[in-house]
C-alpha cells in the first residue's frame, strides 16, 4: 500500500546498564546512611541536629548528597531510549518495519493490540505501538500528523475486524 519514514524507538541498553550500576551505588549509599542514622532515629530534634552537625564528619554529609545525586541520575538514565531511522511498509498481508539494525515483519496474529498515541506535550507527538501478547512492543515515532492519519487509515483497512486498535495519550512504559 504505502511506505512511511519513521523513527524506531529502541531501549538504549548502554544507558540502562549504566543506570543499574548507578542505582546499585545509590542503594548502597542509602543503606550506609540508614546505618549511620540508627543512633538518633528516635531522638529529639535537638540531639539529631547536634549529631549531624557536630559529631559526623563533613565528608559523610557530602557522601549522602552525592548518593542522592547519583540516585536521581540513575532514575533519569533508566528510561533513555534510542531512535533509529526506519521505514514502515504497510501491505495487505503484513506490516514490515525496516531499519539498519533489522527487518521486522509483523503479523496481526502475533499482536495483542496496536496503540496509536497523540501526546499532548511532546516534540514528536505522534506514535504507534505494536504490542505483543508478552507485552513487549515496537514503538514508532512519526514525523507529522499527515503521516499519522494516513498510517492510521491504512491500519484500519488492513486489520482484521475483531482486532483492537486503541487510541491513547500515554505511552506504554514497560520493556
Amino acid at each position: 500500500m504505502a511506505d512511511y519514514k519513521v523513527q524506531i524507538n529502541y531501549t538504549n541498553k548502554k544507558a540502562r546498564k549504566l543506570s543499574l550500576i548507578l542505582g546499585l551505588i545509590a542503594f548502597v549509599g542509602f543503606y550506609l546512611w540508614y546505618l549511620i542514622d540508627i543512633p538518633v532515629r528516635n531522638a529529639p530534634g535537638e540531639i539529631s541536629i547536634m549529631y549531624y552537625m557536630e559529631f559526623l564528619p563533613r565528608w559523610v554529609l557530602h557522601f549522602f548528597g552525592l548518593t542522592t545525586i547519583i540516585g536521581v541520575i540513575a532514575y533519569l538514565l533508566f528510561d533513555i531510549r534510542m531512535n533509529l531511522r526506519g521505514l514502515l511498509k504497510l501491505d495487505l498481508n503484513s506490516i514490515v518495519i525496516e531499519s539498519k539494525r533489522e527487518v521486522r515483519i509483523i503479523d496481526f496474529n502475533e499482536l495483542k493490540r496496536i496503540t496509536v498515541i497523540a501526546l499532548p506535550f511532546s516534540l514528536s507527538r505522534y506514535r504507534i505501538e505494536f504490542i505483543y501478547h508478552d507485552l513487549s512492543f515496537v514503538r514508532l515515532k512519526l514525523r507529522n500528523k499527515k503521516d499519522f492519519d494516513c498510517i492510521l487509515d491504512n491500519l484500519y483497512d488492513i486489520a482484521p475486524e475483531e482486532f483492537e486498535i486503541h487510541g491513547s495519550a500515554f505511552e506504554s512504559i514497560h520493556k
